[in-house]
């Protein structure tokens, strides 16, 4: 049976291991884009895009 800190470990290893995925794809698109020429708008450029709609 896993203790309480058990469960809590791998919670945060867990959550740990997800950060890196998603640090992998955001760096994967980005890269992609990059070499398709494609421009992937920030937050800060699609606020200001929705704004002139």
């Amino acid at each position: 049976m896993a203790t309480n800190q058990e469960r809590l470990l791998k919670a945060e290893h867990d959550v740990w291991l997800a950060n890196c995925q998603a640090l992998t794809n955001a760096a994967n698109i980005d890269y992609i884009s990059m070499m398709a020429d494609i421009e992937i708008p920030t937050e800060e450029e699609g606020e200001n895009n929705e704004s002139e709609i």
